[in-house]
């Protein structure tokens, strides 16, 4: 009975550790998604700002020709 009883408590020990390891790995590829989000949104604002700029640039010039 006590050979059971360990062997029922390490399958359970094995197991718990399995959850763990998968919400770790659950976990680091929600960060990882939330981080590329991150990334693309300051890649988007920096593309809108050189535009902007770019546009101010253009303004300037035109008016400048005039």
């Amino acid at each position: 009975v006590e050979e059971s009883q360990t062997a029922i408590g390490n399958l359970q020990a094995l197991q718990a550790g399995n959850q763990i390891e998968a919400m770790s790995a659950q976990q680091l590829m929600q960060m990882e998604a939330m981080m590329a989000a991150h990334y693309r949104a300051e890649a988007l604002e920096r593309a809108r700002q050189l535009a902007e700029a770019e546009r101010g640039r253009a303004r300037t010039r035109a008016f400048l020709a005039e």
